[in-house]
């Protein structure tokens, strides 16, 4: 459980540090018609979810390295010792 708060900490930081937020604020979204503030919030909020996704997939992927790397160690101990048997 300690991983997946530090995780979502850690995707809160980087998204903080990419300043995942819409682009056009203020005057220029001020000219747009309602649809097209609609299309740009749904775009901007896809992004996010993408670039959450991308950051899951990578912290997911060390997380499999890890374990693939403590089963193969265990499993060589266990070798190991089953052959001093």
């Amino acid at each position: 459980m300690r991983r997946l708060v530090a995780s979502e900490e850690e995707i809160q930081a980087a998204e903080e540090a990419m300043a995942l937020e819409p682009v056009l604020v203020g005057d220029q979204v001020e000219h747009f018609t309602e649809q097209e503030k609609d299309r740009y919030r749904r775009a901007a909020q896809a992004a996010r979810a993408e670039a959450r996704r991308e950051s899951l997939r990578e912290m997911m992927a060390d997380k499999v390295r890890e374990t693939k790397a403590w089963y193969r160690e265990e499993r060589e101990r266990e070798i190991s010792q089953a052959a001093e048997v």
